[in-house]
C-alpha cells in the first residue's frame, strides 16, 4: 500500500512539473494580444480561441474564453490557466507590396548633438557645451529665443553672442529642458564656439515595405532610422522617400557587413511623416511600382519552413528569393526582432552572401501572404538576419493615418 502511495505521489510530482514547464513555456512564448479575422480561430499549438463573444470552445486540448478586445484567458488542458491575452477581430488586410529600393532624404526636428570637440583658447583646451551639461543625443530646439533648423543657424547664433550667456532649449528623452552656455574664443578659428558637432540632416538607402490604400500610408524600413553616432532614433521634423536605383553590391563575409550600393534617381515617392522603431512612414505614394497585392498574415500564422524574400539587388528590379524562417518569437520581447531568417536561395547568396545593408525593409512572404520585413543581419553569419511582424508595421501604419485625420481636422 505504501509503495502505490509513493508511486502515486511520485507520478502526480512529476505531472505538476511538467504542467508548470507547460505553463511557464506557453506563458513566456504567448503574446500579449493577437489579432484576428472575422468568424476565425486562432491556433496557438495545441492552444486555441473561438472568435465567438463571452462563450467556452474547447479545442485541441485546451480552453479559452473569448471577449472581442477584452481580457482573454488562455488555459491549457482546459484548466490550467496559462495567460491572458487580448484579441482582436479585424477584416482581411490587403497592400501594395514593393520590395523596390527607395532613397532616404531627411531633416531633424531641431539639431542633434552627435559629439564634442574641444576649443583652443588663451587658456588652454575647454569644452563650455560638455561643462554645462549638454549631451550627446540631445536634440537642440532654439538658443537665446531664436529657432534653429540646421547647423547654419547653430553656428551663427554662437558666432554673434560675442562671449555672452546663451540659452539653449533641448529635448532630451521627450522632455524640453533649457540649459546656459558660456561660449569660448577660439584662439585658432577666431570666433566664438561652443565645442559641440550638431547634425541637421540624413540621407541612405533602404527597400520599399508596402502601401496600404485605404489609409494612403507608405511603409519601408522594418526599423528606425538611426544617427550612425549617436545610435537614437533620428527626430525627423520633415523629409521625402525618393526613387532610387541599385547600381552594386558589396558582397557580405563572415564579420564583413555587405550593402547595396544605390543612387538616388528620381522624383519623390512619399513625404516622410514618422520615423518609428518600426519604420519609416510617410502620406502618398508616386514613382513606385508595386511588385503585387498581398493579404497581410498574422503572427500566429507563421511558421517556421520555407518563406520568400522580395527585394532588388541588381537593375532587374524585385525579385523572389527562397528563405526559411528559422525561428518565431511571439513574446512581445522586441518590436522588431520577431522572427530569425536564414537565406537559402543560391543566386541571391551568389550576388550578396546574404543580407546585406539596404535589403532592410524587404518583404517576406510565405504561403501568399506578407507576414514581415527584413530588418537586421547577423554579423558572424550574413546569411542569416531578424525580421519583424508586418502586422506590427501595419498597425504603425494605421496610427500614422489616424494622427494625420486628427491633425487636418
Amino acid at each position: 500500500m505504501k509503495r502505490v502511495i509513493k508511486v502515486i505521489f511520485v507520478l502526480c510530482f512529476i505531472a505538476s512539473i511538467v504542467s508548470l514547464s507547460g505553463v511557464a513555456y506557453y506563458g513566456y512564448n504567448i503574446s500579449d494580444s493577437y489579432y484576428i479575422t472575422n468568424d476565425s480561430t486562432l491556433e496557438l499549438g495545441y492552444l486555441a480561441v473561438s472568435c465567438e463573444d463571452s462563450k467556452t470552445r474547447e479545442v485541441g486540448g485546451s480552453d479559452v474564453k473569448s471577449v472581442n478586445g477584452s481580457s482573454t484567458t488562455v488555459s491549457l488542458f482546459g484548466f490550467i490557466p496559462i495567460k491572458s491575452v487580448n484579441v482582436i477581430k479585424t477584416s482581411k488586410t490587403q497592400v501594395a507590396v514593393f520590395g523596390s529600393p527607395f532613397g532616404i532624404k531627411a531633416y531633424t526636428k531641431g539639431v542633434l548633438v552627435v559629439g564634442y570637440s574641444d576649443i583652443s583658447t588663451e587658456k588652454g583646451n575647454v569644452n563650455p557645451a560638455k561643462k554645462s551639461g549638454i549631451l550627446v543625443g540631445d536634440i537642440i530646439l532654439s538658443i537665446n529665443g531664436q529657432g534653429v533648423l540646421n547647423n547654419s543657424d547653430v553656428q551663427r547664433v554662437i558666432s554673434d553672442s560675442n562671449g555672452k550667456i546663451l540659452d539653449f532649449v533641448m529635448m532630451r528623452n521627450g522632455k524640453e529642458l533649457t540649459v546656459s552656455v558660456i561660449p569660448e574664443f577660439d584662439a585658432k578659428d577666431k570666433k566664438y564656439k561652443t565645442g559641440l558637432w550638431v547634425r541637421d540632416s540624413s540621407a541612405g538607402i533602404g527597400t520599399l515595405t508596402f502601401y496600404c490604400p485605404n489609409t494612403n500610408v507608405i511603409a519601408g524600413l522594418g526599423h528606425g532610422m538611426c544617427d550612425a553616432d549617436t545610435g537614437e532614433l533620428l527626430p525627423c521634423g520633415s523629409g521625402e522617400f525618393v526613387e532610387a536605383d541599385v547600381v552594386g553590391v558589396k558582397k557580405a563575409t563572415r564579420d564583413v557587413t555587405g550593402e547595396l550600393q544605390g543612387v538616388f534617381s528620381g522624383g519623390q515617392i512619399a513625404e516622410i511623416v514618422k520615423n518609428d522603431v518600426t519604420g519609416l512612414y510617410g502620406t502618398g505614394c508616386q514613382n513606385a511600382e508595386a511588385y503585387g497585392i498581398y493579404e497581410i498574415g498574422f503572427k500566429q500564422e507563421i511558421k517556421e519552413g520555407k518563406a520568400e524574400v522580395l527585394t532588388t539587388v541588381d537593375g532587374c528590379g524585385p525579385g523572389l528569393y527562397e528563405c526559411r524562417i528559422e525561428r518565431v518569437y511571439r513574446n512581445d520581447s522586441s518590436k522588431i526582432k520577431n522572427m530569425v531568417v536564414k537565406i537559402t536561395d543560391k543566386k541571391l547568396l551568389e550576388k550578396t552572401g546574404g543580407i546585406v545593408q539596404g535589403m532592410s525593409g524587404s518583404p517576406i512572404i510565405q504561403n501568399g501572404k506578407l507576414i514581415g520585413a527584413v530588418t537586421h543581419v547577423l554579423v558572424d553569419d550574413p546569411t542569416k538576419g531578424y525580421g519583424i511582424f508586418a502586422e506590427t508595421m501595419l498597425e504603425t501604419a494605421q496610427s500614422v493615418s489616424e494622427q494625420q485625420l486628427k491633425e487636418a481636422s
